[in-house]
């Protein structure tokens, strides 16, 4: 018999979703939702701009292709707004660009976390966490 965990569930967290791919929201959604975390979902980039500016989240799950504003260039602009002081969370890239060179490349651009698709629930969890922990 082991001894029971002593570590206790992460806290639900207001996670922004930012992705235009039907399926792929519906899925990141659930699998989110049934973390236990409070998700809002937008298509592209600028529309996760406009949502930051309405309220406060605990984390960005953005995708890099979209129309529109792209992740890239709205994790550039989330940057900026930090650096002039705003208050914004991190950003974890999810993205199916999934090559070690994309990783850091995203990373080096800014991003705090990486995810690759397909997203695995257990990967997608456990970067959530590293992101989270690492803000503290």
């Amino acid at each position: 018999m082991s001894a029971p965990s002593s570590s206790k569930p992460p806290a639900a967290l207001r996670v922004l979703l930012a992705e235009d791919n039907l399926i792929n929201q519906r899925l990141l959604a659930m699998l989110l939702r049934f973390m236990g975390h409070q998700i809002d979902v937008v298509d592209d980039g600028q529309q996760a701009l406009n949502a930051l500016e309405i309220k406060p989240y605990d984390v960005v799950l953005m995708d890099v292709m979209m129309p529109n504003l792209d992740g890239v260039s709205a994790l550039r602009r989330i940057l900026a707004d930090a650096r002039a002081g705003k208050k914004r969370p991190p950003v974890i890239m999810v993205t199916a660009h999934a090559a070690a060179s994309d990783r850091e490349q995203l990373l080096k651009a800014g991003a705090s976390g990486y995810v690759p698709k397909p997203v695995a629930a257990e990967v997608l969890k456990a970067e959530i966490e590293r992101v989270i922990a690492s803000q503290a």
